[in-house]
């Protein structure tokens, strides 16, 4: 969402080189799973998913992404800016 928000770009699936599943979530329904993303200096991106207490449960490296060729109209983008400024604030 960053990408699109700040580079009025959207950048949809392409391709990725690995991707290693290491367990499988409990089903508790209040817990939370989270994506901490890397971005890599390639311009692909290494992910894992974990859970709040830094169980990771799934890896991806080198995740890539296809860029649309025409920006985003900046109106359509307002709300998502507005949401990631808002979700900066509270980490401040």
């Amino acid at each position: 969402m960053a990408g699109l928000a700040l580079q009025s770009k959207l950048g949809l699936p392409h391709a990725f080189e690995e991707l290693s599943i290491l367990s499988v979530p409990e089903k508790e329904p209040e817990a939370g799973l989270f994506s901490v993303v890397i971005p890599k200096p390639d311009g692909t991106y290494d992910a894992k998913l974990i859970d709040g207490k830094g169980e990771v449960y799934l890896i991806l490296r080198g995740y890539r992404t296809m860029d649309l060729p025409d920006p985003i109209q900046a109106d359509l983008l307002k709300p998502i800016q507005q949401g990631l400024q808002a979700e900066m604030a509270e980490g401040s």
